[in-house]
């Protein structure tokens, strides 16, 4: 099995181990391709109605980006941003499409 294989299976699971939808809303997030802090995560699943700690959105992002690896890190002082790594978009949007 190929990297993009086992990553999509993982995402796959990832997303589909959610029945509030917060995982995928994240994602979709990240899928437009802007560099996103967990501040700024947190604040568009409040406008979604979602109700998550930033620990929560903490926990989702470092997951994405050190463990699954899709996320490039960016710290400007003590701020973090993340944005989604220019080889994963189209696996992503495969994944968003799908479910």
């Amino acid at each position: 099995m190929s990297g993009n294989e086992e990553l999509l299976q993982r995402l796959m699971r990832y997303v589909g181990n959610d029945p509030r939808g917060i995982r995928r809303a994240v994602l979709e997030s990240f899928a437009c391709g802007e560099e996103l802090t967990t501040e700024h995560i947190l604040t568009q699943l409040g406008e979604r109605g979602m109700c998550v700690s930033k620990q929560s959105v903490n926990s989702m992002v470092g997951l994405l980006a050190s463990r699954m690896g899709l996320l490039r890190v960016s710290t400007n002082g003590k701020r973090r941003s993340y944005a989604l790594k220019a080889e994963y978009m189209e696996l992503l949007r495969g994944v968003l499409e799908q479910l």
